[in-house]
C-alpha cells in the first residue's frame, strides 16, 4: 500500500509542480498563473522533476510532484 503522502500514487490525474518566485513559495502549477510573470522580468529558471533532485530549500512533502523555482531580474521596474 501507498504511503499517506505519496502524492504521485494517491493522486487521480494531474500532479501540478510546486511554483516558488524568487525563493518564495507561491502556490501549484495549477493555482498560480504563470503568466503573469513577463518574459523580461525572468533572470533564471529552475526545474526539478523529482525530490531526488530538488534542492533541500524547495524539498517539502508537497514536492512530491515537482518544483518550479523562477528568479526575477533584480529592479524589474
Amino acid at each position: 500500500p501507498p504511503i499517506p503522502n505519496d502524492k504521485r500514487r494517491l493522486h487521480q490525474g494531474p500532479c501540478p509542480p510546486l511554483v516558488y518566485v524568487d525563493g518564495s513559495l507561491v502556490g501549484d502549477a495549477s493555482n498560480y498563473d504563470l503568466d503573469t510573470i513577463k518574459m523580461e522580468w525572468i533572470a533564471g529558471i529552475e526545474v526539478y522533476n523529482s525530490p531526488a533532485f530538488t534542492p533541500l530549500e524547495f524539498n517539502t512533502v508537497d514536492a512530491v510532484c515537482g518544483v518550479i523555482v523562477i528568479w526575477l531580474k533584480r529592479g524589474r521596474g
